[in-house]
């Protein structure tokens, strides 16, 4: 789904691809001194930060909640850099830079070929953590096996944001590698279910993230200081997706967000994983 460009867009996209023609090795560099300005001297969201962390951890010491605090940064950090590094990434070219980067990579490409070949679609469940800013990059992280899902048949879902420029911006940034092959399955949870019911007759594969936190709650904004919900909490937005693939008999696929796969991930013929992540391969804990 196309995102209008006003001129703050533009200049926006310009200034991201600019910063996103240095080598990947350079940005990983930047991040730190950024989680330093990000956590030390803007101390953007920090009190959130300290105050969900010491709720999550009642039994660590201050000491050690700011020691996280400052992982977490670190961490934010990189997911920015590598954000930017990522919206540089378009036509053959920026593909191939994506594929020689190695920062993701799909260890078992040929189980999800597997349920591809075996359904009329399928389902990907995806793990809101790592850098979730990756997925449309997806054919590039299987190395020498070639998906067999093109971006022609595949649609990922996200939440709109409150800024209209930076809805565009993320959009844009989101589908780099893919802007030139014909994608069109960026798709705002509210309308997954008319996006879906239009491709009923269609092999057709579906990214969902489904641990996604609303920004907003029932009628009202979410306040800051609410500690994060548990996870596996299912933003309502998703829902209908989700209800629409399991009543269309969609064959989920589990991607965990890192290394590890969850403690219940499902029948092991339902897991793909993904190995390496940049950001999504380090741990905050």
């Amino acid at each position: 789904m196309r995102k209008k460009k006003t001129i703050g867009v533009a200049l926006t996209l310009g200034l991201m691809r600019l910063a996103g023609a240095m080598p990947l090795r350079v940005h990983h560099a930047l991040a730190r001194p950024i989680a330093w300005l990000v956590g030390s001297v803007l101390r953007y969201r920090k009190d959130v930060v300290l105050i969900n962390l010491s709720r999550s951890f009642p039994e660590k010491s201050y000491e050690e909640i700011r020691q996280i605090s400052r992982r977490f940064y670190a961490h934010f950090a990189r997911i920015l850099t590598e954000t930017v590094w990522f919206g540089a990434c378009r036509g053959e070219k920026g593909r191939e830079r994506l594929r020689r980067s190695h920062l993701v990579e799909l260890t078992n490409p040929e189980e999800l070929n597997r349920l591809w070949a075996a359904a009329p679609q399928l389902m990907i469940l995806q793990s809101h953590a790592g850098n979730w800013e990756l997925i449309g990059g997806l054919r590039e992280y299987a190395g020498e096996t070639p998906l067999d899902l093109t971006p022609a048949s595949f649609a990922v879902t996200y939440i709109s944001q409150h800024s209209a420029v930076w809805d565009a911006v993320m959009a844009a940034n989101r589908t780099a590698p893919v802007a030139d092959l014909g994608f069109e399955g960026y798709v705002e949870t509210s309308q997954v279910l008319r996006f879906v019911l239009e491709r009923k007759d269609r092999k057709f594969g579906y990214s969902f993230i489904t641990d996604q936190y609303p920004y907003r709650a029932v009628g009202k904004k979410v306040r800051s200081g609410v500690p994060a919900p548990p996870h596996g909490h299912h933003d309502r937005r998703h829902r209908p997706g989700l209800q629409t693939g399991h009543g269309r008999g969609l064959p989920p696929l589990r991607v965990p967000g890192g290394r590890r796969i969850p403690d219940d991930p499902g029948p092991p013929d339902r897991t793909c994983r993904l190995g390496k992540s940049g950001a999504a391969h380090r741990h905050l804990l």
